[in-house]
């Protein structure tokens, strides 16, 4: 993995960990990135989705629950 991508991995990280204390849990609890102290552009990133980041319709954004 190169030294970017390890570090945008770190950031996404960093996001979901802000997004799990905030309770930004589901569509309904979702948070801007603004409000969460995130770059958006790390939150839009596939490796965020892979990490259960997603979008809600209104654009604010979650930790998707795991089955």
């Amino acid at each position: 993995m190169s030294t970017l991508l390890a570090a945008l991995a770190l950031k996404v990280e960093n996001a979901k960990k802000k997004m799990l204390e905030a309770g930004a849990v589901s569509p309904e609890t979702a948070k801007t990135a603004k409000e969460l102290g995130v770059d958006e552009f790390t939150i839009k990133t596939r490796i965020a989705k892979k990490k259960g980041i997603t979008a809600s319709s209104d654009g604010r954004y979650y930790v998707k629950a795991t089955t």
